[in-house]
């Protein structure tokens, strides 16, 4: 590829990141991923990701902070939230050290999480039977990405009330 080719597609594929950028903020992962959907080739991307990075325009530790504090903030657990932020780009090592330190620092306690999904969910059905109610918020919870350690703990807790 010519200098001057490499440096057109090179500007391409910076103002395709750029209003990627714009709508939203993204992680190196999905940069990469949506410039490869347009057949840029490697190099270029690389660059870009590494342009990007230099600027301040990716930083996939604040993406995560942000990430992880909205899914919380929908009352998500951290199966779900790990589960997102391997979608978006990161990979599993990377999205475990994320969410453990945003757990460790903001002190989040998972079971009060799962507490306040089951009252908000729930908050109209009173007491029912246990065996009736059990799958059904067992499965809720689930969904919602929480681990069954955690589970089984609400689950105790919400039929001694």
């Amino acid at each position: 590829m010519k200098k001057t080719e490499y440096r057109d597609e090179f500007l391409k594929a910076m103002d395709y990141a750029y209003r990627l950028l714009a709508g939203s903020q993204k992680t190196a992962g999905e940069i990469t991923s949506r410039l490869s959907m347009k057949k840029f080739n490697k190099e270029t991307i690389k660059r870009v990701v590494e342009d990007l990075r230099e600027k301040n325009y990716l930083n996939d530790r604040e993406f995560a902070v942000d990430f992880i504090g909205k899914k919380l903030s929908g009352e998500a657990g951290r199966e779900a939230i790990r589960y997102g932020l391997i979608n978006k780009g990161l990979n599993r090592e990377t999205a475990d050290e994320y969410i453990n330190a945003y757990f460790s620092e903001h002190s989040v306690d998972e079971n009060e999480i799962a507490r306040n999904a089951l009252n908000k969910r729930f908050k109209g059905y009173g007491k029912p039977d246990k065996r009736k109610m059990s799958m059904k918020l067992r499965t809720f919870l689930a969904g919602r990405g929480f681990s069954t350690e955690v589970i089984t703990n609400v689950m105790e807790e919400w039929f001694e009330e």
